[in-house]
């Protein structure tokens, strides 16, 4: 075992999603070099405008920008999801399970984040 555990996060609307990963924006660093590729992503991904209508198009522009975006956005929804309390849980407690500015991890696996960079 590499002590790595995944875990498979359920589909969600993509509203839902995009939401979750505004989110949590505010709660993560970034390390502007080793990210690069991951922030450009994010910077680009966009949505198209239609002329005619005057209204955005119901779906993100698929192109190089939404893989890395997507990845974002379930990471986003996977995280909010390891955050809500089980039944009997305080909501702190629950957060105190995964939130690394505890210094803690899910199943005491010795996660460190690093403030490293910023964005």
């Amino acid at each position: 075992s590499l002590g790595v555990h995944f875990h498979v996060v359920p589909q969600t609307r993509l509203q839902d999603g995009i939401q979750a990963a505004r989110a949590m924006f505010p709660r993560c660093y970034f390390d502007q070099t080793r990210a690069k590729q991951g922030l450009e992503a994010l910077q680009n991904y966009r949505w198209d405008f239609n002329t005619a209508t005057q209204w955005t198009k119901t779906a993100p522009v698929h192109n190089w920008a939404s893989h890395g975006a997507d990845a974002f956005r379930t990471f986003a929804v996977g995280h909010q999801l390891a955050r809500k309390p089980k039944a009997g849980q305080t909501l702190r407690a629950a957060q105190k399970d995964t939130d690394p500015d505890e210094r803690r991890s899910i199943r005491g696996g010795g996660f460190r984040r690093s403030r490293i960079g910023g964005y």
